[in-house]
């Protein structure tokens, strides 16, 4: 084959075009209404816009629908340009996909020279609006300029609008303004309202010293020439401020400006001043405090919380931790106030400092703890507490309980009594911060069973049901409950919602307490009118069956029972598996977690049966000649040494499975991802189990690792697992111990026993499997241009003969109600290229193995949008297969293969091939 004279079709297995196809018909209904004759539908049109970029972030799209903007803003009138304007406010993160960026200034600049000034004015926003990829245009700065000696007030306020915005990106322009803006402030000419909007372009000078010098001169001397002008005062303190944030520098000397003017307004700007805690000094400090001691109530609030933010620092706690230090003289004084807010304030800085005392060693005072509890003694039985306040209080109880675990049963003792007091209307927020608590020592809670079941037998219903429930659950959270107890805990559920009712069920398999869970589903799964809820709550009851299954089977004596247990075990979970993809409304990685979960129960019990045939299946006549042919002195004990091999891969098969699992679970909380490592760690340890019965001398089995960072910090779900595990490690040990080569029941009884330890271990529902809190998806173009032929497949023309460029777009989407578990650094593009069919043609005398291609790109993401370009060069001819899948790597550097994967094929015919008669060009 001719590889100079090859030629290429791709045909695509998705249809990656149909984005593209409903992009394209989007852009040509909003372009035909752009060129309406009617205003109205014009202005429809413009306004669509930001959702059209929102919805396909293209760059092709984008460029060419801005360009279609600059038309109109050229040839349309003020009300247009207007809306045009706000489309490109409201569009910013997409303005860098703009590819003829010259053009599209061009167009909007044609205006700066028109003869009214609004067109001008709205010329000049527009142009600072897309300053950010603009910066070093040379002519605008020169339009700007020119544009702040101008006679019409709506022409100067837009060049301010534009100067602030240039000066933020460009240096160039921020040195070159800086005497501009310098002689326009200072200028008697100049009215006072245009002053206000001037200064504040002064903050973004910051790009050299000598700049933010000479600006930092300029505002003193202003401040010194209004020293009774507010207005003055407040715009030169924040543009100070920002200046400070950008540079590092001048802090404390910031810090004192702003104290020493004296207006309650202006300490937003030190709040943002105490996020750079480095740059704080211990005198700066002590000045607040001291100006903290002279202020009325009503400001005392604010600049207390500037000290909760400092005092998160372990350098700044370290400095003034010392109960005789200004700031815990300040704290202690300041929570014995009257005034609730200032009083709760006071005690978070105590609770910041000493958590790091009891984190550090350090010695912590018992007044500092006092405080604490007579607050929330306080705020207990205070009609004027609000919910903020105790919330703030309970947050800072919970923070000193991790800390110091010995704090849990005298904080329990108090908000535990006053959380069963009928009286008190604060009983909801009472009971998350006891389950908080007892979420890190639940032993304390015990004390309180009795009273938390007469609340629940007695009381009228109340938010706080559910929450005490989970405290019930946490108290007895790795046992069984006794039937009397059982009786107990379900009496209640008659007078609870069912939605109520769902949420108790969700935390009795969070803790373990199949039992409670499965009489609770198979109450309410029947009264669901919705199919998909109704496949999800089958495939729950199925789910905690399954493990009420195993937990009945481990407190039998009789094995036969527990093995028969754990059969009836696995088939709940396949049942609970097709109810799961029946529901149709849950990801992969639920199903896949479901189905893991499945196959470690039938490797335990592939792993029992092997056990077992120790007693049943006796070495052969052979086993000793078999054993000295394969040099492997085990063989001698016959089949059993095989099939534990075998159990052994299938374990490590396992493993293998949970990271990839785990890899693909970027959407997930750290608590659930923390489950999944500990039922990895589980089949780890048995696999290390066998080994150590199996391996022979020559090879090296290590021992399995839990990688947990902070192991103080870990929910009571967490630690009852790790329990068990510590407990199957124990027995692996003895085996570790014991004389090797040697298979005797001993050895296998304690397999069996990990196994029944592995069955009696409470299965922990994690929080993924009934709620997302955040979803993080990918959504891939891939180009060249394809078009359909005749026949309806999807083709690409390829103008250079042997080789295809890939150009790989991609749009990360992310919906999340809480703040992002882990963000993302870069893109990772793997494409995958290799021979499906030779061709019959190909007279070229390459290995097959030559067409495999594996190449991979690691792009940022910009504004949730990433390109990439792959160059692949076919040198076989026939059918060859293209996949191409995404990955993210995050803030650690860890990456996450999520997808999405595509497949391509191309189609590489010789010359010879394709200049025969009879086939077509």
């Amino acid at each position: 084959m001719t590889l100079l004279g090859s030629r290429l079709s791709v045909t695509l297995d998705s249809s990656l075009g149909d984005n593209e196809q409903d992009a394209n018909s989007a852009l040509a209904e909003l372009e035909k209404g752009l060129r309406s004759s009617k205003i109205g539908e014009q202005c429809e049109a413009i306004v669509r816009f930001p959702t059209l970029f929102e919805k396909y972030p293209f760059p092709i799209l984008i460029n060419s629908s801005f360009l279609k903007l600059a038309d109109v803003f050229r040839g349309g009138n003020n009300f247009l340009r207007f809306w045009i304007l706000r489309v490109c406010q409201q569009s910013e993160k997409h303005l860098d996909k703009i590819l003829n960026i010259d053009e599209f200034v061009k167009r909007i600049f044609a205006v700066i020279h028109s003869n009214d000034p609004i067109a001008r004015a709205l010329s000049l926003k527009v142009l600072g609006s897309v300053a950010g990829i603009i910066p070093g245009h040379a002519q605008i700065h020169h339009s700007v300029r020119s544009s702040l000696d101008s006679n019409n007030m709506v022409e100067v306020e837009a060049a301010i609008y534009a100067a602030i915005q240039f000066a933020a990106v460009s240096k160039t322009f921020a040195v070159s303004m800086c005497n501009k803006m310098s002689t326009m402030i200072q200028g008697l000419s100049t009215p006072v309202n245009m002053k206000l909007q001037l200064i504040p372009v002064l903050q973004h000078m910051h790009h050299d010293t000598t700049t933010a010098a000479m600006v930092r001169i300029l505002c003193t001397q202003l401040l010194n020439n209004y020293p009774a002008a507010r207005d003055f005062t407040l715009v030169i303190l924040n543009t100070l401020t920002e200046l400070s944030l950008a540079t590092l520098v001048d802090i404390p000397s910031q810090v004192s400006l702003v104290l020493d003017a004296g207006y309650s307004d202006i300490e937003t700007g030190i709040i943002k001043l105490a996020k750079r805690p480095q740059c704080w000094t211990n005198p700066t400090i002590d000045r607040l405090v001291e100006i903290i001691q002279t202020l009325p109530l009503r400001r005392t609030p604010a600049l207390l919380h500037v000290l909760v933010i400092l005092t998160r620092s372990p350098a700044i706690v370290h400095s003034h931790h010392d109960r005789k230090s200004k700031l815990m003289s300040l704290a202690h004084d300041m929570s014995l106030s009257c005034d609730l807010l200032v009083a709760v304030k006071s005690v978070q800085i105590i609770a910041n400092i000493v958590s790091y005392c009891y984190k550090e060693g350090l010695p912590v005072f018992p007044d500092s703890i006092f405080v604490l509890e007579a607050l929330l003694l306080v705020l207990t039985v205070s009609d004027t507490t609000t919910s903020y306040i105790l919330k703030t209080a309970l947050k800072c109880t919970v923070s000193l309980c991790q800390s110091n675990l010995s704090l849990c049963s005298q904080f329990v003792d108090l908000i535990g009594n006053q959380m069963l007091n009928e009286s008190n209307t604060h009983s909801a927020l009472l009971c998350e911060a006891l389950a908080a608590i007892g979420n890190l020592e639940p032993q304390v809670l015990k004390p309180f069973q009795p009273s938390i079941l007469k609340k629940l037998n007695h009381a009228h219903y109340n938010q706080s049901k559910t929450m005490l429930y989970t405290l019930l659950f946490q108290i007895h959270a790795g046992s069984n409950f006794a039937q009397s107890d059982f009786l107990q805990y379900i009496s209640p559920l008659n007078s609870i919602p069912l939605w109520d009712i769902y949420r108790v069920a969700r935390s009795a398999a969070r803790y373990g307490h199949h039992n409670i869970c499965l009489y609770i589903l198979n109450k309410i799964s029947h009264k669901i009118c919705s199919e998909n809820l109704y496949f999800w709550l089958i495939s729950f009851q199925y789910l905690s069956q399954g493990e009420n299954f195993l937990k009945t089977g481990t407190d039998s004596e009789n094995r036969n029972v527990y093995i028969e247990n754990l059969e009836k075990s696995i088939t709940c979970y396949c049942k609970a598996l097709s109810s799961l993809k029946a529901a149709n409304v849950f990801t992969n990685q639920v199903i896949e977690y479901v189905n893991l979960r499945c196959e470690l129960l039938q490797a335990v019990s592939r792993l029992l049966a092997t056990c077992n045939s120790l007693c049943t299946t006796p070495p052969p006549a052979i086993a000793s000649t078999v054993a000295q042919t394969t040099r492997d002195d085990l063989h001698r004990f016959g089949h059993i040494t095989t099939q534990l091999r075998k159990r052994s891969l299938e374990f490590h098969a396992l493993i293998e499975c949970y990271d990839r699992l785990y890899e693909l679970c970027f959407d997930l909380d750290n608590s659930s991802l923390l489950n999944i490592k500990i039922l990895k760690y589980m089949s780890s340890l048995l696999e290390y189990s066998i080994n150590m019965i199996v391996c022979t001398n020559n090879q090296y089995t290590e021992q399995p690792l839990l990688d947990i960072e902070d192991v103080d910090g870990l929910s009571l779900e967490h630690k009852i697992m790790i329990k068990y595990c510590n407990e199957i490690l124990h027995l692996t040990k003895l085996n570790f111990n014991a004389m090797p080569k040697v298979i005797t029941h001993k050895k296998i009884n304690i397999v069996k026993h990990q196994c029944q330890i592995l069955m009696d271990t409470p299965m922990c529902f994690p929080r993924f499997i009934f709620q997302s809190l955040q979803s993080t998806q990918i959504k891939l173009s891939i180009q060249p241009e394809r078009k359909f032929n005749t026949q309806g497949t999807e083709t690409v023309t390829i103008q250079n003969n042997h080789e295809l460029i890939i150009k790989v777009e991609g749009v990360i989407e992310k919906m999340s109600r809480v703040p992002q578990f882990r963000s993302i650094n870069n893109v990772r593009i793997h494409l995958n290229s290799q021979l499906l069919i030779r061709s019959a043609h190909d007279a070229s005398k390459l290995p097959d193995a030559s067409a495999v291609k594996a190449l991979k790109q690691e792009v940022p993401a910009h504004n949730d949008f990433f390109t990439a370009e792959f160059l692949l060069s076919f040198q076989i001819g026939g059918s060859h297969q293209i996949q191409i899948s995404a990955s993210l790597v995050d803030q650690e550097d860890k990456t996450w293969h999520t997808g999405p994967r595509h497949t391509l094929t191309v189609k590489v015919h010789d010359e010879v091939h394709h200049n025969r008669p009879g086939v077509s060009n």
